[in-house]
């Protein structure tokens, strides 16, 4: 292993380890891995904008719903995004200052299983999708051939109606 590859790896775990992430212990992709983990703790700590944080997603607790099979929940904290980009692979940690904003970020679980990551997406302010992800960033769409995928959007879309739809 060159010897960037080697400081980059031991960056990755040692932040892994102060901020008691779960990671892969060896990545097949490393400079991805030490992306997305230094993404996710852009706000580790920092009681400020947790506190922030959490004022701006009380505005939408609303939109949550529980469902027989899925349920939309709101991330409670700057540890909960940090903990959904680590466990998804992806940069929604990077989202806390759009959240602190104004922006609307939920989290899609099985009802079964609320603390396992399964898919995030923002809405705008009338309910619109901006983007729906599944882990490594892979876009949640409807497919002929992926009946979970099209579950899923036909969930999202019945939480749609019902949380933004008047009539």
């Amino acid at each position: 292993m060159p010897y960037t590859e080697a400081l980059a790896m031991r960056d990755y775990l040692a932040i892994a380890k102060k901020y008691n992430l779960v990671v892969d212990g060896l990545p097949s992709n490393l400079k991805a891995a030490h992306f997305y983990i230094q993404n996710n703790i852009c706000y580790a700590g920092n009681e400020q904008k947790d506190n922030e944080f959490k004022a701006a997603v009380a505005e939408y607790k609303h939109l949550e719903m529980k469902g027989k099979k899925y349920s939309v929940i709101v991330p409670e904290s700057v540890d909960a995004m940090i903990k959904e980009g680590m466990d998804m692979h992806h940069c929604i940690a990077s989202y806390i200052d759009m959240v602190c904003r104004g922006a609307i970020v939920l989290l899609l679980r099985k009802t079964e299983a609320p603390d396992e990551s399964l898919v995030s997406f923002e809405v705008d302010e009338n309910g619109e999708f901006v983007q729906i992800k599944g882990k490594y960033d892979a876009d949640i769409e409807q497919t002929e051939d992926d009946s979970e995928n099209n579950e899923i959007i036909a969930f999202l879309l019945k939480w749609r109606k019902k949380k933004f739809e008047k009539g």
